[in-house]
């Protein structure tokens, strides 16, 4: 009987030792693998990397001023819509929802909160179905 017992506990003991290898080579793996990724993370190549950089570049000057285009062409499509047919009233109601809808358009993109632009049309959506 102590020999069953005796030798169920090594049995136990063995397939422990088992487990317990099987975990720490997997994790050798996986840190092999997570290192040797790293490396190619961290410069996969460099001279590439920089020319990119050079040309994504774009200063907050020539965004403002690309935003500031958009702009005002949006307004000039809008004055040439609303002008035709519209009664003064219909025009000064027009002409305030498109001031809002640029003042809205205006502070999110001054914001220091980074935003998508498809979150920015989306709330012009929202406030031009909202005027309407």
């Amino acid at each position: 009987m102590a020999e069953k017992n005796n030798n169920q506990e090594q049995e136990i003991q063995r397939k422990k030792q088992i487990m317990l290898g099987g975990i720490i080579g997997l994790m050798l793996v996986v840190v092999v693998l997570w290192v040797v990724n790293m490396k190619n993370f961290i410069s996969p190549y460099p001279e590439k990397l920089l020319n990119n950089q050079d040309n994504k570049v774009v200063s907050w000057q020539e965004v403002q001023s690309r935003f500031d285009t958009t702009l005002d062409q949006v307004k000039a499509r809008l004055d040439k819509m609303s002008s035709e047919n519209q009664t003064e009233k219909e025009k000064q109601e027009t002409k305030a929802a498109i001031d809002s809808l640029v003042a809205s358009l205006e502070s999110k993109a001054s914001s220091t909160n980074p935003t998508s632009t498809d979150d920015i049309i989306n709330d012009l959506e929202d406030n031009l179905e909202k005027k309407q």
